[in-house]
């Protein structure tokens, strides 16, 4: 349940970090009466910093657990 727990937030984290700077670069743009300019600044700004994070995640050598309990403990 703890390892469901901890990919739960990592793919939480990244999604958010794509999602909300395009929903703040809409909100700019209704805010200053522009087009899309702030749109496609936060749509790029989010995709940069989801995939710098996936690739980094992606990146890590899995973790051992600390303790196996499937076998007895060696002498």
């Amino acid at each position: 349940m703890a390892l469901a727990m901890e990919w739960t937030s990592r793919v939480t984290t990244i999604a958010l970090e794509m999602a909300l700077p395009s929903l703040a670069g809409l909100w700019l743009d209704r805010r200053f009466g522009t087009k899309a300019l702030f749109t496609i600044l936060g749509v790029i700004l989010g995709f940069a910093t989801g995939m710098w994070h996936l690739l980094k995640l992606a990146g890590q050598p899995p973790k051992s657990p600390d303790r196996d309990t499937r076998r007895p403990p060696e002498p």
